[in-house]
C-alpha cells in the first residue's frame, strides 16, 4: 500500500507551474492519493519564484526542517534544472558545478532517508532558453546533469522516475509551456500517470 503521508519537495514543476487548474502532477497525485483513503495526506513543498528557481543547495537547506515537521512516510525529491543556469554568457560555467551538484543530491537523499522512503523524480527535457535577466538554460548541460542524477540514484539504491529520458523518445515539445522549460497541462498529466504507475508498482 502506498504510504499514507507523502511530502513532495522540489522547484516550480513540483509547485505545478504550467497547470494552474490541477496543480501540476503533484497536485494531481495529491487528489488521487487523498481520495484513496481518509488518512492519506500529501504535502506539496514545491516552490515557484518570480526569478530563477531554487538550486539543489537551496533545496537541501530547507529539506530537513520542512519535511520533518510533516512526519512523512515517503518523500518525493527532484533536483530541478536551476543548477545548470549560465549567467551573462552562454560560455560561462553553470552556477552549480557538476561535482557540487552531485554532492548536494547525495546529501538531499541522505537527509530524506533519515525521515522516510525516498523516490526521485527527474526534471523534464527542455528547449534552450535565454531570459531577460541574461540567464541561459542549455539542453546539453541538462543532459550531463541528468546522468549524474541517474548515477546517484543507482548508487544509493533509490527508485528513480526517469521522465527526462522517457520524454526524449518522442517529440517532447508538445508537453512544454511556451517558455520551453516547464510542463504544460498535458505534460503534467503525463508525469502524473508515470509517477502513479511507479508508486503502485513499488508498494503493491
Amino acid at each position: 500500500m502506498i504510504p499514507q503521508r507523502i511530502v513532495a519537495i522540489g522547484t516550480s514543476a513540483f509547485f505545478g507551474l504550467g497547470d494552474p487548474l490541477h496543480g501540476g502532477f503533484i497536485g494531481r497525485l495529491k487528489q488521487w492519493h487523498e481520495r484513496k483513503g481518509s488518512d492519506n495526506e500529501l504535502y506539496n513543498l514545491g516552490v515557484s519564484k518570480d526569478s530563477i528557481g531554487e538550486t539543489t543547495s537551496e533545496l537541501l537547506e530547507r529539506l530537513p526542517s520542512e519535511a520533518k515537521v510533516r512526519e512523512p512516510h515517503l518523500i518525493l525529491l527532484t533536483s530541478g534544472i536551476n543548477d545548470i543556469r549560465r549567467h551573462g554568457n552562454r560560455e560561462n560555467p553553470s552556477i552549480t558545478s557538476k561535482e557540487k551538484f552531485r554532492s548536494n543530491l547525495i546529501s538531499m537523499i541522505h537527509e530524506a532517508k533519515i525521515l522516510a522512503d525516498v523516490v526521485v523524480v527527474s526534471p523534464i527535457p527542455i528547449l534552450e532558453k535565454h531570459d531577460s535577466a541574461d540567464n541561459y538554460l542549455l539542453p546539453e548541460d541538462l543532459k550531463v546533469y541528468m546522468q549524474v542524477v541517474k548515477d546517484v540514484c543507482e548508487e544509493e539504491h533509490i527508485p528513480y522516475l526517469d521522465v527526462y529520458n522517457e520524454w526524449l523518445t518522442e517529440d517532447h515539445s508538445q508537453f512544454l509551456t511556451p517558455d520551453g522549460v516547464h510542463p504544460n497541462e498535458q505534460g503534467h498529466e503525463k508525469i502524473f500517470e508515470s509517477l502513479k504507475e511507479l508508486l503502485e508498482k513499488l508498494y503493491q
